[in-house]
């Protein structure tokens, strides 16, 4: 034995062995010159299944097997998915939560600013630069809240891919957390929450700009 390794993987690191090939065939088919498998690196590792249709076609009959990575790795794919998908309607749930805080800000800022409002009508302010003033300081709430957001998972990926965080390998197949920065991924997320954000602006933006200057000053 020359050494242990880790792969991080534990269905590899359970029953995975490196070994010269002479020596695995002299200890298994008795010198013969024969193997029970042959692995394939692709360069594009994604047309795993075009080159195993191709190799199936090239191999006709039931006497050898192909399988592509994505069979051999069914189960851990399946519980990614399953975790994606679970972190998807967090994400989503928390988003809408925000929505709703920012639409009540904005509402709350409309009634409250009636007065002002109906100042600014009678000033010969029009009810789109009424709704402007709105909109833009409902999109700055958002850019703030999302900015913070990301910043603060920034952070928290940095530490973690920093100092690590141990998992249990026969749960998670993984013995620790993987972090990869996905500016894609950030981006899509920071232009979802400012889309959301501008939709919820609608409402308040709209309730203020049709405001009639004499309900405002009625009290006044």
């Amino acid at each position: 034995m020359a050494g242990i390794f880790q792969a991080g993987f534990q269905e590899y690191d359970s029953r995975l062995v490196y070994v010269h090939i002479k020596e695995l065939q002299r200890f298994k088919y008795r010198g013969r010159d024969q193997v029970s498998g042959v692995d394939l690196r692709l360069q594009h590792p994604d047309l795993a299944p075009q080159v195993g249709a191709s190799i199936r076609a090239a191999l006709p009959g039931r006497e050898y097997q192909v399988l592509e990575w994505q069979n051999l790795n069914e189960n851990l794919f399946k519980s990614i998915r399953l975790q994606k998908n679970i972190i998807t309607v967090i994400l989503s749930l928390v988003i809408t939560v925000a929505t709703f805080n920012v639409l009540s800000a904005l509402w709350t800022m409309v009634v409250r600013r009636t007065n002002d409002v109906a100042i600014l009508m009678s000033m010969g302010a029009t009810g789109p630069q009424v709704a402007r003033i709105f909109q833009v300081t409902g999109m700055a709430i958002g850019l703030s809240g999302a900015a913070a957001g990301v910043l603060f998972g920034l952070v928290l990926c940095w530490l973690v891919s920093l100092y690590g965080y141990t998992l249990d390998p026969e749960v998670y197949f993984i013995e620790e957390l993987p972090v990869e920065f996905s500016l894609a991924q950030i981006g899509w997320i920071l232009g979802m929450t400012l889309a959301i954000c501008f939709v919820a602006t609608l409402p308040p933006s709209l309730r203020a700009a049709k405001l009639r200057p004499v309900e405002g000053l009625r009290y006044e």
